[in-house]
């Protein structure tokens, strides 16, 4: 992979930082999603740079989705485990470099059901990602956001195309 000038991004799934027989390189990109074999905690401890991936509130699986305030609430260097918003277990890092950004976990659904769901999700994590510290609330927010996407439905609203008073050969 480095030989080609390509990142490895890899998901969590090894123990602190390898065994005595492999080590995991810290210059590879960890995506913690469960938190069990390597909680975020442990990573940054030994220094791998991270894109949360956490089950909660990220993952947007069938039934396994969290609000779009539940979203809000939440900021990239919280890791949630479990499906649920209320019931997870929290990993809460310090603001670190070591986090650069986070990413919004869909399958298992065909698109026209995913596209939705994800659609009134995105902008409330975009949101904690890239402007952490707004003084901004969710109301706040979503007054933007319905704005931009009676935009954005307009822009991909299915369209029609018929030809009229044209002849088969």
């Amino acid at each position: 992979v480095k030989k080609h000038g390509k990142q490895t991004i890899v998901w969590e799934g090894f123990r602190g930082s390898g065994s005595r027989n492999a080590q995991i390189p810290k210059d590879i990109i960890v995506m913690p999603f469960e938190n069990a074999y390597n909680p975020s905690p442990s990573l940054a401890k030994h220094g791998y740079t991270m894109i949360n991936t956490a089950w909660c509130p990220l993952y947007v699986v069938n039934a396994s989705r969290q609000s779009p305030e539940h979203i809000y609430k939440w900021n990239k260097y919280e890791f949630g485990t479990g499906r649920v918003y209320e019931r997870a277990r929290w990993f809460r890092l310090k603001p670190t470099p070591l986090i650069i950004g986070a990413q919004m976990c869909a399958w298992e659904q065909p698109g026209w059901k995913e596209i939705p769901s994800l659609r009134s999700r995105l902008a409330p994590m975009s949101e904690r990602i890239w402007n952490a510290q707004a003084e901004s609330d969710f109301d706040s927010l979503n007054q933007r956001f319905q704005f931009t996407d009676q935009l954005l439905t307009r822009l991909i609203r299915p369209v029609m195309i018929r030809a009229e008073g044209l002849r088969e050969p």
